[in-house]
């Protein structure tokens, strides 16, 4: 029995803890690379340590919700790690987001501090000291710290680690609370446990993503290294200049920015000989593209709702794969994780489910769920997409049950960008919608609305206050919008309006 509980402590440790380990096994690998340099582990815990100590000393411990906004760098790794040090839970917050996003994000955290470069008026703010994150050296990194060790924080594995804001139907952005559990379960086994030394991986995620979560702490808890890359688009050039300069051999990609780049140059992965693709349903033809020039690299297709973090299921793709009937199937659940069907709904449990969504009782109720399975009663949460799985048990994607879509590898709720846009002077009837590309997936987000504004300065106060991937690529002013037989404003139709040539849009 003790033997057991000892395993069950050491495969659910805390995000913080595995890195403490790695650091004290690998002390002197390198963990980071960003454009300063490497950074050993011993260098980035170190780190952490004193900002840690910062955090405490300013009333920052377990049960806060702490925003981060600062440039990807080591040092924004290290101020991550060191909010999860306090007992506190980080929620990233991208530079690129516009001041009203960020004070609304503030507002729902009801945090005690904002970890930021750019202070807020109004705001606890609190901008960290460059620490000499690329130099050893034995004196603390704050002289006014006297030891980062002091700071002890009584956080279990259920507890929450993170908070990712995605898209909300309402015109609110959902908080989607993820604890350590979530994160740590996916690298026990499976094809993600191949992180680890040896393993060099590009965070390319935004930060405000779950995949970088997913980037950061899957290789650094198990002793891989992570490169900061400066450009935050990934062009063949780019990747190319990766592999040659700090040896990437391991990819997690959105699917469109693959088929972008096996249409460019598809040997552009020479060296990579991993890779892991989701975010969107994946287009058969660059996929059969890719494996055809890399025969030997091992590709694998991920889905996964950020509720239940990152990737619920995974599949090896095989070249036959892109000739089934469905495309590529979405596979099985990964560790930590079960899978259900219920009335074609696919309804992820487990470890790796979020706590909830944040302060909004109402919707975690909705979408978080208790379920009867072989007469076990079993929380889940509620996707919204239709699978279905075959004789061999293998999952197969089918579509939404509702509006919501994958655009770039962005979840974008269409109300929400129509809830913003209705409120705006001289916009009448407003629709959303979806454009595909030359791939099929959703590439281009675009509103068409009818009235008087000036569709520019529509979409330029769009741009003031929501994050880039909700503003529409392409906004349109018509007489009228089509409307259906209910009196509804009919989506499908707006989008053959806006697909079809000008001069046949009226």
């Amino acid at each position: 029995m003790r033997a057991i509980e000892a395993a069950d402590k050491e495969r659910y440790v805390l995000i913080h803890q595995a890195l403490d380990k790695r650091a004290a096994e690998y002390g002197d690998r390198i963990s980071l690379v960003d454009a300063a340099g490497p950074v050993t582990y011993s260098r980035l815990v170190s780190m952490a340590d004193s900002y840690a100590a910062e955090l405490a000393g300013a009333g920052v411990g377990p049960g806060a919700l702490v925003p981060v906004r600062v440039p990807r760098s080591a040092r924004m790794v290290a101020l991550l790690l060191a909010v999860l040090k306090t007992g506190a839970a980080y929620c990233p917050i991208d530079v690129g987001w516009p001041e009203a996003r960020v004070r609304e994000l503030l507002g729902l955290l009801r945090a005690p501090l904002f970890v930021t470069d750019t202070p807020l008026a109004g705001a606890p703010c609190w901008t960290p000291p460059d620490g000499p994150a690329h130099k050893a050296r034995k004196a603390p990194v704050f002289p006014a710290v006297r030891a980062a060790s002091a700071v002890r924080a009584d956080t279990g594995p259920a507890d929450p680690a993170c908070v990712f804001f995605t898209s909300g139907s309402t015109g609110t952005p959902k908080g989607v609370v993820t604890p350590h559990q979530a994160v740590l379960r996916l690298f026990d086994s499976g094809p993600l446990a191949a992180f680890g030394p040896g393993r060099v991986l590009p965070q390319l995620s935004p930060v405000g993503w779950d995949a970088c979560g997913l980037e950061l702490w899957g290789m650094l808890s198990r002793g891989g290294t992570v490169v900061l890359p400066d450009e935050d688009h990934l062009l063949p050039d780019t990747l190319r200049d990766l592999i040659a300069r700090h040896g990437v051999n391991t990819l997690v990609l959105v699917a469109s920015v693959v088929n972008l780049l096996v249409r460019l140059d598809p040997d552009c992965f020479d060296g990579v000989d991993l890779m892991f693709i989701g975010g969107e349903r994946l287009a058969p033809g660059p996929v059969r593209s890719l494996l055809t020039h890399h025969p030997d690299t091992t590709v694998h297709n991920c889905y996964g709702p950020v509720e239940s973090f990152a990737f619920a299921t995974t599949h090896h793709i095989r070249p036959e794969d892109c000739d089934r009937p469905h495309g590529v199937p979405i596979g099985r659940p990964v560790p930590g994780t079960q899978v259900h069907l219920v009335d074609g709904e696919l309804c992820v449990a487990g470890t790796g489910l979020a706590q909830g969504y944040l302060r909004d009782p109402e919707r975690t109720a909705e979408r978080f769920v208790t379920v009867d399975v072989d007469g076990v009663p079993t929380r889940v949460y509620r996707t919204g997409d239709r699978a279905e799985r075959d004789a061999d048990g293998m999952l197969h994607f089918l579509g939404r049950a509702d509006r919501q879509v994958k655009i770039r590898g962005y979840r974008v709720e269409l109300a929400e960008v129509e809830s913003h846009a209705a409120g705006r002077p001289g916009v009448g009837d407003c629709a959303a919608v979806a454009l595909p590309g030359r791939g099929g997936a959703y590439e281009r987000l675009a509103l068409a609305f009818s009235g008087a504004a000036d569709p520019a300065r529509v979409r330029a106060e769009l741009r003031d206050r929501l994050p880039g991937h909700l503003v529409p690529d392409l906004v349109r002013r018509f007489g009228a919008l089509p409307h259906n037989a209910n009196g509804k404003v009919d989506h499908r139709a707006v989008a053959e309006l806006l697909r079809a040539p000008a001069s046949e849009r009226d």
